[in-house]
């Protein structure tokens, strides 16, 4: 009987682990690693998701390296939000807001709206699976995500 594997990687700035949540000037040097990771995936047929967040977004080189494995039909590009640098941002981030379900609903609205939005500007398709960052999600951002189109978180 076939088992059905799928492949999940969150896609996303470095430093996550120091405890604090930079909103600007995150680096994603990691990306260059993925062709590698894509090598591996390919060899034994998994067509992982890989799951952007803003900083990775916004880095050309990062753009360049998923959107060729995209182009090539080795992966699915999904969305990723991390509320701490995903716009619209805040003034100041206390540890409580680096989870989604701690935002308002028009705050997880606003950060989902603009990080769909990029994702399909920058891949040219409208992604259909999520992860919070931090695992973060309660009803009202399921409801939003609902919302938005996505299928799977």
């Amino acid at each position: 009987m076939p088992l059905d594997l799928i492949v999940t990687v969150d896609t996303e700035e470095e430093g996550l682990w120091s405890g604090t949540f930079r909103s600007r000037q995150n680096t994603v040097a990691n990306i260059q690693e993925v062709p590698r990771f894509q090598q591996l995936c390919d060899r034994f047929g998994i067509r992982p998701t890989y799951l952007v967040d803003w900083p990775v977004l916004e880095d050309q080189p990062a753009v360049r390296i998923l959107d060729g494995i995209q182009q090539a039909g080795g992966c699915e590009i999904g969305a990723h939000l991390h509320p701490w640098c995903n716009p619209p941002l805040a003034e100041a981030v206390t540890p409580h807001e680096t989870y989604m379900c701690n935002l308002t609903e028009s705050a997880q609205r606003d950060k989902l709206v603009a990080l769909t939005d990029r994702v399909q500007q920058r891949f040219g398709q409208r992604p259909t699976s999520f992860r919070a960052g931090r695992y973060g999600l309660d009803a009202t951002g399921a409801r939003l995500l609902a919302e938005l189109g996505y299928r799977v978180d």
